[in-house]
């Protein structure tokens, strides 16, 4: 458990999930028992959230609460992943909602 605790951190940190994000996430998993498999393949999932612009303080509220609810291993992967997937999407409708037409780009009209 304790070298899968350290690649799960290491292999995180590395894909640009803050440290104190991966340590903790690690951290909560083995106080709520979770086998080191299964915490490696959550934070394989926080790390898909890197290239993604991820709030890692909005994802370690919503781990907290999906483990205080008894999820772990691939249920609890698969919220992270959907969790990620989702505020993703909800960001780039934002920028295309923000976005000018090109036409009132190019002509500076309404």
């Amino acid at each position: 458990l304790e070298q899968s605790a350290e690649r799960a951190i290491e292999g995180a940190a590395r894909s640009g999930v803050p440290v104190e994000h991966a340590e903790r996430a690690v951290e909560k998993g083995i106080d709520k028992g979770m086998k080191g498999e299964e915490i490696e393949k959550v934070t394989r999932a926080m790390a898909y959230g890197a290239d993604k612009d991820t709030d890692y303080d909005e994802l370690g509220k919503f781990m907290d609460r999906k483990m205080d609810e008894g999820e772990r291993g691939d249920e609890l992967t698969m919220s992270v992943y959907k969790e990620i997937d989702d505020r993703h999407a909800e960001k780039q409708l934002e920028k295309k909602e923000e976005k000018l037409p090109w036409y009132k780009r190019w002509f500076k009209r309404d």
